[in-house]
């Protein structure tokens, strides 16, 4: 016999309903045409008194943001006070746990009514298969946060109720836990908008400041046509799926690098990631006495060990397809097992007019690195000796190898795996749209991200482009070219540029404030540099492009980072020379 009991704890009436033909509980034998309706009330009580607990926990929530905007009165100082984060995250943390009790009561509460409802991945299809005065709840797929209950009412659904899942719940207190730990690290500073990818923490707010956690997803779009090829936290490369932010990590400290952001690029040689056909004609040579001992597949990217023999130039030769006159990069992943020794790899292109062989810089026994080259063909074959040793009387060089690519350009980006033909990555696309109350007339903007090796980069890259309205169409950008860091305010009738200097290789920090006839910038707590410029103060329409933008207008362009961009903010005021030395130092 089943049976379902209200408790008078969650707002029942604590009655009892059973499935059997009992004539004070029961269902059956008609007792339905008695009994259904008043269950239903129960379920709709239960309901009322979750919507009673949640309305308590939201007002204790208003009131905990009350107290924190009137202790952060004189938000002019850049460091927010201590103790008023610390109750911030004691409030964040106990609204969690209503939220958790909440969701536990709406949970009970449903189960109460599962007996007359049925489960759905859609409204339509609910509707298709449920008639008049029916129940029904609809989950879009098993790892949904929320669940909603409807009744059929005619046709139409009338939505009763929603709660939180399991992983609903658990969502929510990660993402609250995430941006803890961010503003433990770096204290919360009146940002409207904080964007921590070191940290994959999100939070979001107005001009009062950030309000609430929130993840990647809801805090971004995030578009990429493709997988991609990164290195995880124990320095193995992972494979990000595509319209996914792509978190990397230094593949020998294990330190999180934040989000890389690449534009599309095409990987040239024909089998990099299928050793199995490294003899084929035309497609891949051992040479000298080069052989493959074994190779493994390690999240879908192959990993062979070479045997290199003394004595001889052995090498590992793979055919690149479309290579014309022009610069490319030459990049893969080793890692020495055993005869490391300095000055003993090379890596030779054939056609290559800064001169056929360069010494590829490897670390010793046991540790991954990636070895790289830029250079410029001319008349070249495509053939292109990525591992290749001295011919020299040193003991037999035993390496793993992994992630061979040749692309156009000066900077190696993330591998892209290759079986028979080249293939083409997807570039990366994460923007947000600006409300207007996240900013109020002059505002200020913080990124940081990490350049290894400025000498490489003979183009302009972006790191942030916002594309907002100042009076006419204007772009806000952060970039480095020409050996310098600068930022830009661009529209059709003004310029404002800042430029802040080479910087040096690793971390930066870049902070400005824009406001109506000045933009101020600063580089890792260094001078200010400000230029002044005509620029109205009527904010509107404000889309941010993370990762790229060209300078001028509101078109995000082709210019990327290729490479890491650890943290975007944005403040809902000019901040102060001395607050932009703080914030990037």
């Amino acid at each position: 016999m089943g049976s379902v009991t209200f408790p008078t704890e969650f707002g029942g009436d604590g009655n009892t309903y059973t499935d059997d033909a009992d004539p004070t509980t029961g269902l059956a034998n008609g007792g339905h045409r008695v009994r259904f309706v008043p269950a239903l009330a129960q379920a709709v009580a239960m309901a009322n008194h979750t919507t009673q607990k949640a309305a308590a926990a939201q007002a204790a929530a208003q009131q905990t943001d009350d107290d924190r905007q009137a202790t952060a009165a004189d938000r002019a100082s850049i460091r927010l006070d201590q103790e008023a984060l610390a109750a911030q995250v004691v409030a964040a943390s106990g609204s969690a746990s209503d939220a958790a009790e909440s969701a536990t009561v709406a949970t009970n509460m449903a189960d109460s009514v599962a007996q007359a409802t049925a489960t759905y991945t859609s409204v339509s299809a609910a509707l298709s298969a449920t008639t008049d005065g029916d129940y029904f709840r609809v989950i879009a797929v098993p790892s949904a946060a929320l669940v909603e209950v409807y009744r059929n009412d005619g046709g139409s659904a009338t939505l009763i109720t929603t709660y939180y899942t399991k992983d609903g719940v658990d969502q929510t207190n990660e993402q609250i836990t995430r941006l803890n730990r961010s503003f433990s690290l770096k204290p919360y500073a009146g940002e409207s908008l904080r964007s921590d990818f070191v940290n994959q923490a999100y939070g979001l707010g107005d001009v009062t400041g950030v309000s609430r956690a929130i993840g990647a997803n809801d805090m971004f779009t995030v578009e990429r046509s493709s997988p991609k090829f990164v290195p995880g936290p124990q320095g193995t490369l992972v494979e990000v799926p595509p319209d996914t932010i792509a978190y990397h990590y230094d593949p020998v400290t294990g330190e999180a690098l934040g989000a890389l952001i690449e534009g599309t690029s095409t990987n040239m040689l024909l089998n990099s990631n299928d050793p199995s056909r490294w003899d084929e004609p035309g497609m891949s040579t051992l040479i000298n006495g080069a052989t493959l001992e074994s190779f493994v597949v390690v999240n879908g990217v192959s990993r062979a060990t070479l045997r290199l023999p003394s004595g001889d130039e052995g090498r590992l030769s793979i055919q690149a397809e479309g290579m014309v006159d022009g610069t490319y990069t030459a990049s893969a992943r080793v890692r020495i097992i055993s005869g490391w020794r300095e000055n003993s790899m090379l890596i030779s292109v054939s056609g290559a007019v800064d001169g056929f062989t360069q010494y590829a810089e490897i670390p010793e026994e046991g540790k991954w690195f990636t070895i790289s080259r830029t250079f410029t063909t001319a008349n070249s074959n495509g053939q292109v000796n990525l591992i290749r040793r001295l011919g020299n009387s040193d003991p037999d060089i035993v390496l793993e190898v992994e992630a061979q690519q040749v692309e156009a350009g000066t900077v190696p980006t993330s591998y892209i795996p290759t079986s028979g033909a080249p293939v083409t990555r997807g570039e990366d696309f994460i923007s947000k749209h600006i409300s207007e109350d996240m900013l109020y007339g002059g505002f200020s903007v913080l990124v940081s991200g990490v350049i290894d090796d400025p000498e490489k980069i003979n183009e302009e890259i972006s790191f942030l482009k916002m594309a907002v309205t100042l009076g006419t169409r204007s772009g806000l950008s952060f970039t480095y070219t020409d050996s310098e860091f600068a930022v830009h305010n661009r529209s059709s009738i003004n310029y404002s540029y800042c430029g802040l200097g080479p910087g040096s290789p690793g971390k930066f920090k870049i902070a400005a404030s824009f406001e109506k006839d000045q933009t101020s910038a600063v580089l890792n707590g260094g001078p200010a540099v400000s230029s002044v410029g005509d620029l109205e103060t009527v904010v509107e329409n404000v889309r941010a492009f993370v990762g790229r933008g060209v300078v001028g207008g509101d078109d995000p362009g082709n210019v990327f980072a290729n490479s890491s961009v650890c943290e975007v903010a944005i403040f809902p005021r000019v901040l102060s020379e001395t607050q932009l030395q703080a914030l990037t130092s």
